[in-house]
């Protein structure tokens, strides 16, 4: 599963060219808040955080943990733990910029560094 809190404007070129891309390897399930979907088809989700609450992946893709928004730094990081607690065997988190989250998790993590 791909998870993100939500596609900020000025990121929505990448997030379509992410979707594009995924979409000429394999399934994408881009799940929108008033969508139905089949929980056991096959494929890629890509859904917000809060659409993840009581599910399981195998493998997490936290994207934008830089832009984590909510009413004050509590409701962000509960945001944040949700995102974390849904990978049963691995979580990739991804930042553009360093921010407090991003700054609190990395000493914890394998840092993969990549282009762009």
């Amino acid at each position: 599963a791909i998870l993100y809190q939500g596609v900020p404007q000025f990121r929505k070129p990448i997030y379509d060219d992410m979707i594009a891309s995924l979409r000429m390897f394999t399934q994408v399930l881009e799940v929108k808040s008033s969508e139905v979907w089949d929980i056991a088809s096959t494929g890629i989700r890509v859904m917000n955080i809060h659409q993840s609450k009581g599910l399981q992946f195998q493998h997490v893709f936290l994207i934008w943990v830089d832009v984590l928004r909510g009413q004050d730094e509590d409701a962000q990081r509960r945001v944040l733990y949700v995102g974390l607690t849904r990978a049963e065997e691995t979580l990739y988190l991804s930042h553009h910029r360093q921010s407090k989250f991003s700054a609190m998790l990395e000493p914890h993590c394998e840092v993969m560094s990549g282009a762009g």
